[in-house]
Order: C-alpha cells, then sequence, then structure tokens
C-alpha cells in the first residue's frame, strides 16, 4: 500500500426516498461492473479516473430512506484540488442518480398492478449507471453479439492499459479510463484488446466521439439531438445507442427498442403478449418515466 495516500471527506444528500441498500444490492447483480469495485459491510468502494488522475471513493449511508445522507470518502495518491473534487463528488452523485425524482413515478406505478409489487420491493432505488457514459458506450461495443466472458477479458485489457489503479486497505481498484487516455492508442493496440478488426474500429470511432463532445451537453441537450449523435458513431446502432441514453445518461424519456431481455422480463410480469408493440404500449403510460418503468422491470421483474 502506497505510504501516502490523501483523503478528503463529503456528505451528499440523495432525494427522497433513497436506499442504499438497494444500490449495493444492484451492484452485485451487475455483471458489466464484476471485479470493479467492493460492496461490503454497507460500503461501496470504487475507482474513477478523472482528467488523468486515478482516485478511489467509498460511499455509504448515514441517513434514513425518507431523510438519506451518504458519507463519501475520496483517496488520491496525489492531493485533489477543489475542482478536482468537486468534479468526483458531481460524478458520483450522477452515477448513483442521488438527484432522480421518483415520486411522479411511483405514483404512475399505484395503478399499474403488474409493476406496483416491483416498485414495493424496490422501493428507494435510484437507478445506478456506469459510472460514465463513455465506459456505456465502450461496454456497447465490447459486448454487442459477443460472449459475456470475451467481452469482460477486453474490458480489463483496456483498464489494465489505461486506466491506472490505486491500492486501499490492501484491495487493487482500476479506473476505467477517459477517452483521452486512449485517443492515442494505436490500430494494433486497440485490435490486441478487442480480439477483432471490425470491434476495434468501432471502438475507435467510440474514443473519438467521446473524446470531442461535452459530457454535460450529452445529459441536458434535446433526446432527439444526444440520440442522432450516438446513431452517427460507427458501430453504435439504435439499440446501444438507447442503451447509453437510458445507463450511461439517465435520459429516462423515450423506450424505442425493447431487446429480447425486455421481452422476456415483460412477459413474466405482464399478461400481454410479450411483443414490442405491447412492451411500448405499456412504457408510454409512464411518459417521461418510460425508462424507469423498464430498468425497475429489469432489475425487480
Amino acid at each position: 500500500m502506497p505510504e501516502n495516500l490523501f483523503t478528503t471527506t463529503a456528505q451528499i444528500s440523495p432525494r427522497p426516498p433513497f436506499d442504499f441498500d438497494k444500490t449495493l444490492n444492484f451492484v452485485r447483480g451487475f455483471s458489466p461492473a464484476y471485479g470493479d469495485q467492493t460492496a461490503n459491510d454497507g460500503i461501496l468502494t470504487k475507482a474513477t479516473r478523472l482528467n488523468g488522475q486515478a482516485l478511489v471513493f467509498s460511499a455509504q449511508s448515514s441517513g434514513a430512506i425518507d431523510a438519506p445522507a451518504l458519507q463519501v470518502t475520496l483517496t488520491s495518491t496525489e492531493p485533489l484540488n477543489e475542482e478536482n473534487r468537486q468534479a468526483a463528488l458531481e460524478r458520483i452523485r450522477f452515477y448513483l442518480s442521488v438527484d432522480d425524482d421518483l415520486l411522479p413515478f411511483y405514483a404512475l406505478a399505484q395503478d399499474d398492478p403488474n409493476l406496483a409489487p416491483i416498485v414495493n420491493k424496490l422501493y428507494g432505488y435510484h437507478q445506478l449507471k456506469f459510472l460514465t457514459p463513455f465506459e456505456n458506450a465502450v461496454w456497447a461495443i465490447l459486448s454487442s453479439r459477443n460472449r459475456h466472458p470475451n467481452a469482460v477479458n477486453a474490458k480489463r485489457r483496456i483498464i489494465a492499459a489505461h486506466g491506472g489503479s490505486l491500492v486501499l486497505n490492501g484491495v487493487s481498484y482500476a479506473a476505467f479510463p477517459e477517452p483521452l487516455d486512449l485517443l492515442g492508442a494505436s490500430p494494433d493496440e486497440l485490435l490486441g484488446y478487442v480480439r477483432q478488426q471490425y470491434r476495434a474500429d468501432f471502438l475507435r470511432s467510440v474514443i473519438w466521439a467521446f473524446a470531442h463532445i461535452d459530457d454535460e451537453w450529452l445529459k441536458a441537450a434535446p433526446y432527439d439531438e444526444v440520440y442522432t449523435w450516438l446513431r452517427g458513431i460507427n458501430g453504435i446502432g439504435a439499440w446501444s445507442a438507447e442503451f447509453i441514453m437510458l445507463r450511461g445518461l439517465g435520459r429516462m424519456e423515450r423506450l424505442t427498442t425493447p431487446d429480447t431481455g425486455m421481452l422476456n422480463v415483460f412477459a413474466r410480469c405482464y399478461a400481454e403478449p410479450a411483443d414490442a408493440k405491447n412492451v411500448l404500449n405499456v412504457a408510454k403510460r409512464y411518459g417521461d418515466y418510460q425508462g424507469c418503468w423498464a430498468h425497475y422491470l429489469r432489475a425487480g421483474g
């Protein structure tokens, strides 16, 4: 363990209801991030990379579901300036979706006897996103039409080469790289990570695109503009674009491309035939909360 580690603490106040135990439960079952963090004894610990610096954050609840609070510790090998400290806290807030207002969604769900039991089970669960939309986009490239172990191994190779890591309490936490970390990677390097030429070409397109876009624009710009931008990236199809909108950006306004997994969970929870038309008809009842509906179904259905 390095002798000199620098720590800073802060408190985050999520919008209630917020149940951090539900977050930890979801983390443990989120296969794209297996091995990227620990979720033990009520504490989530994970690495991130920010402006070329790897750091580790730990978060734990110090409040109640209807009066929530999270205690956050940031650990780094170099002192964090105030700009990076605030940026790290904002990233954690976004990752944990602490500012999402679930109450309008819950009100809609009360009139849906198929979803209401799932909402009761997951009450206070705020969507756990990918840590950054770039990581989500890279995972979409790695996992599409690929065996899960192959995608995970490719991700591990990318992290090892470009992400950096920090050892805390005897555990090594590796950070997923930022787009600029990968921008200089050669075509041969990218091919070595993913082992398929077309996938390496897609990965290069994603790296270039995210290196030249502002994440804040992705989060705030009109849905159609962001979706069109994503579709313009080589290798990002309709399903991948919606995946990134929902799970990387928290854009819950739309659901247009239900996949096989969504059809399967719909079949378990609703008596209606599980085809795309019926899924989208039910989703539309939820208006701007269509993504919440889909995510809750997947998480608890």
